[in-house]
């Protein structure tokens, strides 16, 4: 992720290029030459003691610093003042070199403007755009930019956005090593926590010696010592700028003059002189005056008029309510003095500056009703800076704004203070009245306005913000924005008092009506999911904290907010990685079928099933388990037919529980521990065996004395036949018998324990090379506490991995491979033995399949220290090492047995690259070299014809696991499919690889974040036989080690059953190089990639 992504900072540059446009031309200069600000600028030390000097102090710094706050009232124009400054400074400032030319500062200047119309007028994003400016002006130096990225992926949280913290501690170290840095911020006296901001200022300059320059109001003042003791205050008067002021209205006004709106008897400079005097240095009153004259509405002679009028009006808020009561009269009907006070409503109070299409359109909104075009205001743009007498300006990112701060105050506080020239008209500000209002005016906006299905059938070309802002121009405001109306609107209602408790209560009661017709209708909720999804992330705003809403006169309504705001929490927590991938997914059928909403659109066509919560056999839980003992999900699969799953879970006994507590030894938690084992049907949901047993106290004692020095986390290998009828737990063979009663769930079953440590007759072959080695008591004999099992396709076999520790936990660690082989006469009487065995060295990368049957031989292959190899283990022992030395992990068999694949777990950036041999073809050409003496080999002799008997008919599979193979012939082509599980995508996508070089990719679900499902694996049942739906079952995999600490947040096995029709598919070029060789008469041999 990009560092400054990380840092998120917000927009800077574009207040400094509005008020830029602003400023008139040769006006403002004169502050450059003031000489206190001449002090504050003029070259200083300004190096940084903490990295020069050993006895550095933090005090010292503090009185090294050069600090000037510029004091003026509002409207004097301190904002221009500032960009000058800004402008002025940036012609001598370096960023990169370390030489000084003439007049040159030697360290970046960086700045921030707050603004009391924006929402990021705080402390964070002040300082988040600080460092952004720092990090991209010092982005060749690379000690810096590797302290950003050692904070960012070691040292902090983790978190896709850096905390407040992380942004301070950053901010800190790179002022610390970047020397003579300039940092100016305006309108300190709009942040909404200016006091905060200012100890924060000081606590990451510290240790360093930055100059500061801060713009405010004279209310703003510094502690003692806050920034250092060396500061002064540049208090701004009216001489200092009535040149600029008389100069700007002696153009303005030449201008009207100019063009016939204004006719005078005196001159031009005279008159501007005399404006100047009234306006006591408010550059705003004569920009007002100014913008006021040149009103449409206005004849010559009103005019003249408000000239004398006006210029009584020496103070701002009269000059405003002046502006205001004019407007008033120049409105000639009823609907225009409300759309007059509902723009100035929407400009005064959005939660951010409305862009002019935003505007326009909420303008046009008739509460209840879909928006007519006819409601809309025609050259809106034009006409609404005159609609407010200049009080109101378009700035050039297209938002519309009040033209000051001030002009804010004015109307908030005019409610408040009953001497205001404003307090009795009707364009007073009632916050938490118009906060019900907006919030209304959002919900009928997406009630009946927006959109009631995917975007992406809106915009086939898909649903991107240009294209949804020219056909929904408020919709994204409205989805953003209306839960912080409403909050406001209640937390303000709670707090009213007097005369307007009436009308409140009114209002209220009808925002709760549209609330709850939001709720109510699921088409609107799932829309605005969707939008809010590309938006960000919805913004719940209060609707999150109950205790905001606990006040409410509507218990009903609120009780139902508060369990959509749950609901909320719970889609971001869960399903917020697959939304910003794609926000249309809400509208598609996995979200609502693992959440199962109450307020949006489920569709129906999937269904997920927690099949071990939805038992129908007539059983209960043995008395030997207490009612409030959890049980562990060991684990669980699908039959190879892919008409049954079953799962095994262990209850550790409650003496083990107290020991993890540390209340009891640890030879006291070795009995009592129970484990059952489930098997169901998937078609009805059945369970046809269902066994409970407690385990020998000999089998546990081994894993509770390996948990003793592994934090309590025990092992507990366990393996399933195909069929599902056999299970290994630690070293005993489980054997379901058949029941005698076909319609309940059969209970008995025969155990067998499995001798692992008794020696076999050895048959060895000649090692390989990096291979093998060769077996002794030194390598293989010493105790085995660690091992692994799997049984063979048919379940004759059962080959063991075993050793002192996991292959991995120990480099070069020789482990030994048994194979057991069943030599009981019946089903009754199992009798497993070993085989053979040998000594090998298992690559330490593997991570998950460290070998893996071959389909219809005996023959394993094994990824090996110094490669793959295959062994033939019956018979005549002998090793095939294959042609690639590179070891594979997920070792599988394609079904027909002719193709072995794997992942390449090789030190190289080929790691997790797919690999796949075509061992038929491979073993016939080592077959022929060997008898031409084209070369030498290792090998005394290679299986006969007989003993690898692979068919080229390739046969459709039942089911197919994640991350193995299968191949078949659609049509006569030859196809490979892949099912492939992405935890962090949270994806299961079958990829089917074709001859012709294409790749079909369906994806079957989305999956939610989850603890629980990146310890799972999927299994495509029916994978190949097209139904009308795609069943998943997501299985739990075997853990390394297992903890009675953990909770799952999902229920495994789930069965996730989906319309095939639902399924979205596409295709793709692929690059994978594979050959096939077809036996067919005339036949060619192909080569995909």
């Amino acid at each position: 992720m990009n560092i400054k992504s990380w840092i998120n900072p917000p927009p800077w540059q574009s207040s400094l290029e509005y008020l830029k446009a602003k400023r008139s031309p040769s006006t403002s200069l004169w502050i450059l030459h003031h000489p206190i600000y001449c002090w504050w600028l003029k070259r200083f030390d300004g190096m940084i003691p903490s990295l020069m000097n050993p006895d550095y102090s933090p005090t010292s710094n503090i009185q090294n610093r050069r600090t000037l706050l510029v004091h003026g009232k509002p409207g004097f124009g301190k904002s221009v003042l500032c960009a000058a400054v800004i402008e002025e400074i940036s012609k001598y400032t370096t960023t990169n070199s370390t030489s000084l030319g003439p007049g040159q500062l030697d360290g970046p200047l960086v700045f921030y403007l707050f603004d009391k119309q924006s929402n990021e007028n705080n402390a964070d994003s002040a300082f988040r755009a600080i460092l952004a400016q720092l990090l991209h002006c010092n982005q060749s130096k690379n000690q810096l930019i590797d302290l950003a990225i050692l904070l960012k992926n070691v040292q902090g949280s983790g978190q896709p956005v850096a905390s407040m913290g992380e942004v301070r501690v950053l901010l800190q170290y790179f002022l610390e090593r970047i020397q003579r840095i300039t940092l100016i911020f305006d309108g300190l006296d709009e942040c909404q926590d200016h006091t905060s901001f200012l100890q924060g200022l000081a606590q990451i300059t510290s240790r360093t010696c930055p100059r500061i320059l801060l713009f405010c109001r004279p209310n703003v003042t510094l502690d003692d010592g806050i920034l250092g003791r060396d500061y002064r205050i540049l208090s701004l008067v009216q001489e200092e700028n009535f040149k600029d002021i008389e100069a700007y209205l002696t153009i303005g006004l030449g201008r009207l003059v100019e063009c016939q709106k204004l006719i005078l008897e005196e001159p031009i400079k005279s008159l501007a002189h005399d404006l100047t005097e009234k306006s006591k240095s408010m550059f705003l009153w004569a920009s007002l005056m100014l913008s006021y004259l040149d009103s449409d509405f206005l004849s010559p002679n009103d005019r003249q008029e408000a000239i004398v009028e006006m210029s009584l009006f020496e103070e701002l808020d009269m000059f405003y309510a002046k502006i205001l009561n004019q407007l008033y009269r120049q409105c000639p009907s009823k609907m225009a003095r409300t759309n007059l006070q509902r723009l100035i409503q929407w400009v005064c109070l959005a939660c951010r500056p409305l862009q002019i299409e935003e505007l326009r359109s909420v303008m046009a909104i008739e509460v209840g009703s879909p928006t007519k075009e006819s409601r809309l205001i025609s050259n809106f743009e034009k006409t609404v800076v005159k609609m407010t007498g200049a009080l109101v300006e378009i700035s050039s990112d297209r938002s519309v704004r009040l033209i000051h701060t001030s002009v804010l105050e004015f109307f908030t506080q005019a409610l408040e203070d009953s001497t205001s020239p404003l307090s009795q008209r009707p364009f007073t500000i009632d916050a938490t009245a118009i906060h019900h209002t907006l919030a209304v005016e959002c919900l009928s906006y997406i009630l009946y306005d927006a959109p009631k299905e995917p975007l992406s059938q809106i915009f086939p070309a898909g649903p991107v913000s240009p294209l949804i802002l020219r056909k929904f121009p408020f919709l994204f405001y409205a989805v953003v924005f209306w839960t912080s109306h409403v909050t406001a609107a209640i937390r303000g209602g709670t707090t009213s008092t007097g005369n307007s408790n009436s009308n409140l209560k009114r209002l209220y009661e009808f925002l709760m009506l549209y609330i709850g017709r939001f709720l109510d209708t699921k088409l609107a909720v799932t829309a605005w999911i969707e939008a809010a999804w590309l938006c960000g992330e919805p913004n719940l705003g209060g609707l999150a904290d109950p205790m905001n809403m606990t006040a409410t006169r509507s218990p009903h309504i609120v009780g139902r907010l508060v369990s959509f705001a749950d609901e909320m929490n719970c889609l971001k927590l869960s399903w917020g990685t697959v939304l910003k991938d794609d926000p249309g997914e809400i509208w598609k059928p996995s979200i609502s079928a693992f959440m199962k909403p109450r307020f949006w659109v489920s569709s129906g066509e999937a269904v997920v099933v927690e099949l071990a919560s939805s038992s129908k056999g007539n059983y209960q839980e043995p008395s030997m388990i207490s009612p409030n003992q959890a049980p562990i999900l060991i684990a669980s699969q699908t039959s190879v037919l892919g008409n049954e799953v079953g799962w095994i879970k262990v209850w550790p006994s409650k003496q083990y529980v107290d020991l993890v507590e540390g209340n009891i030894k640890a030879e006291e938690a070795c009995t009592g521990w129970t484990v059952s084992y489930e098997i169901k049907r998937l078609e009805d949901k059945v369970t046809t065996s269902h066994l409970h047993f407690e385990l020998p106290r000999d089998g546990v004692v081994d894993i509770v004395l390996k948990a003793s020095n592994n934090s309590w986390k025990f092992e507990f290998p366990v393996a399933f036949s195909n069929d599902l009828r056999q299970i290994t737990l630690l070293k005993y063979l489980i054997r379901i018998q058949h029941s005698s009663h076909s319609a309940a769930p059969s209970r008995d079953f025969k155990v067998q324990s499995l001798l692992l440590e008794k020696e076999a007759n050895m048959n060895s072959s000649k090692s390989i090379p990096g291979y093998t080695t060769e077996t002794s008591n030194t390598s293989c004999g010493s105790p085995s506490s660690w091992y692994h099992m799997v049984f063979s396709p048919n379940s004759r076999y059962i080959a063991v991995l075993k050793g002192r520790a996991k292959p991995g936990t120990d480099f070069y660690i020789p482990m030994e491979m048994l194979i057991l082989e069943d030599r009981g006469s019946d089903w009754e009487n199992p009798e497993f033995q070993v085989l053979v065995s040998d000594c090998m060295r298992v690559c330490d990368l593997v991570k998950s399949r460290f070998f893996a049957f071959h389909p219809t031989q005996p023959s394993l292959a094994i990824a090996l220290l110094g490669g793959t190899a295959l062994w033939f283990f019956k018979g005549s022992v002998r090793w095939v090492p294959m042609p690639d030395a590179t070891p594979l992990d997920n070792l599988a068999f394609s079904q027909c047995g002719n193709y072995l694949q794997g992942t390449v777990c090789a030190r190289s950036g080929l790691y997790g690259r797919l690999s796949l041999f075509n061992i038929h073809k491979y073993l016939n050409e080592r077959k022929r070299i060997i008898s031409t003496g084209e070369g030498t080999s290792t090998l005394a002799e290679l299986p006969q014809d007989g003993q690898l008997q692979t068919s080229s008919k390739m046969t459709p599979a039942n089911v197919l696991a994640s991350e193995a193979i299968t191949f078949d012939r659609p049509g006569g082509r030859t196809q490979i499919s892949m099912l492939r599980q992405f935890h962090t995508e949270g994806t299961v996508i079958l990829q089917k690889f074709k001859d012709d070089g294409t790749m079909q990719s369906e994806c079957l679900t989305r999956l939610p974040k989850s603890s629980t499902l990146e310890k799972s694996f999927a299994t495509l049942v029916n994978a190949f036989e097209r139904k009308e739906s795609v069943q998943l079952v997501l299985n739990k995999a075997t853990e390394d080690n297992y903890s009675c600490e953990e909770e799952p947040d999902l229920d495994l096995p789930l069965l996730i059953t989906r319309q095939s029709e639902t399924i979205p598919q596409w295709t793709s070029k692929h690059y994978l190089a594979l050959e096939f060789d077809n036996d067919e008469p005339g036949s060619q041999r192909r080569r995909i990639g």
